[in-house]
């Protein structure tokens, strides 16, 4: 497996953030771009969050894998993590798939209290999570400051073993992460005047 991180580098909190990514596809694979909370080391996994912008893992017998058509982006926090955590799949539109040869771009809209999911536009939304969703119990831990990562995994729980089948190389190529603020807003000016008003 490999991984690219901003760890110790570069945290966020808040804004857009992107990458166009053509992800692998094979038997034991598993790309996946996320968000972990800069606390991991203090408060550990999954008090410190994670986002899971777009992650995918291939359609074999006995791993309940997606397929090169589907992604999945997944919230993990205290009571929601792993299997349970927040997720919801999406197709990508007219038999895309996550090897194209154009690449696509998953991202988030992230604001206090809310993170919203999308593919190749910031208008095409397809998941919306905020505080009032968590279950009983659940603690909302996604204001405060995250670091990026990319992995490739080779291997694991929900991809299981590669095989004969599973290229090698493979070859998760990223064009671009980007990050954009939120650009301030300023207060709206509130102006009044006196006005006369005839009783009756």
């Amino acid at each position: 497996s490999v991984k690219m991180s901003t760890k110790g580098l570069k945290n966020l909190q808040y804004g857009r953030i992107e990458a166009r990514i053509k992800m692998p596809v094979g038997t034991g694979l598993w790309p996946s771009f996320f968000m972990v909370g800069a606390n991991r080391d203090e408060v550990g996994w999954p008090a410190s969050g994670s986002v899971d912008i777009v992650e995918n893992v291939s359609l074999v017998p006995g791993t309940n894998g997606l397929g090169p058509n589907l992604i999945r982006s997944t919230l993990h926090g205290p009571r929601y993590f792993g299997g349970n955590g927040l997720w919801h799949d999406f197709r990508l539109r007219n038999g895309a798939r996550v090897d194209d040869a154009s690449f696509h771009t998953y991202g988030v809209i992230w604001s206090p209290g809310m993170i919203q999911f999308y593919v190749d536009d910031p208008a095409n939304i397809y998941f919306v999570q905020d505080a009032s969703d968590l279950p009983e119990g659940g603690e909302w831990v996604f204001d405060r400051p995250f670091y990026l990562m990319i992995i490739l995994t080779v291997g694991g729980e929900w991809p299981g073993d590669p095989d004969a089948t599973t290229p090698n190389p493979a070859d998760m190529f990223v064009d671009w992460v980007r990050a954009y603020k939120i650009p301030t807003v300023p207060a709206p000016s509130i102006k009044w005047q006196s006005m006369q008003v005839k009783a009756g």
